[in-house]
């Protein structure tokens, strides 16, 4: 009995140590939130509507915005966008889940002084934050330990046409007013008397 005992138990530890290698992935939930408020380029509290991205970086690197949308450029990969409120002033809190198989990626946040692209002129970045896994839970204070953030970036959105239709008018305008200044130029001039 007792030997039988000893290789059921030796056989559960090598299944278990066999499939080890193999968990199955998972759901974490990241609550990120700021306890203190994000401030703009003149260390005036962000307001309510202002955008917020949470913003994935696989190779570590905060890579700066498109200038056309604010959306990341190069490998970093936009989670979710949010925006300012629900707390006091400046602050946010939110929930986004992920893969357990990105614990210990990172992540950082982008925010911007204005509620639409369109009207953004700055923005301001947090550090990195490693992905970690407490019972399916990672919790990230963005603003921890008296850490105030502010917008240190210039930045102008530049719109970008829809489509070419919205330009025909400044080309055809373009292409009249050269045809015009060239009948000028080629037009026989009379001899002075």
């Amino acid at each position: 009995m007792r030997a039988t005992t000893i290789a059921l138990l030796v056989l559960a530890i090598g299944i278990s140590l066999a499939l080890a290698g193999e968990a199955r992935a998972y759901t974490v939930n990241l609550i990120y939130y700021t306890s203190r408020g994000l401030m703009d380029e003149y260390m005036r509290f962000l307001e309510n509507g202002d955008i917020v991205q949470l913003i994935y970086s696989p190779d570590n690197v905060r890579d700066p915005p498109n200038i056309y949308n604010g959306m990341p450029t190069g490998d970093d990969v936009l989670w979710e966008t949010t925006t300012i409120g629900g707390g006091g002033p400046g602050q946010f809190l939110d929930l986004f889940q992920y893969s357990s198989n990105l614990s210990g990626g990172h992540v950082y946040i982008r925010f911007f002084n204005a509620p639409i692209m369109g009207q953004v002129t700055y923005y301001g970045m947090s550090p990195l934050h490693t992905l970690s896994d407490l019972f399916g839970f990672d919790i990230w204070d963005i603003t921890s330990g008296g850490l105030y953030l502010w917008t240190e970036y210039p930045f102008v959105v530049i719109p970008e046409p829809e489509t070419w239709l919205t330009l025909l008018p400044a080309v055809m305008a373009g292409i009249f007013i050269y045809r015009k200044s060239r009948k000028k130029s080629t037009a026989p001039q009379q001899a002075p008397r």
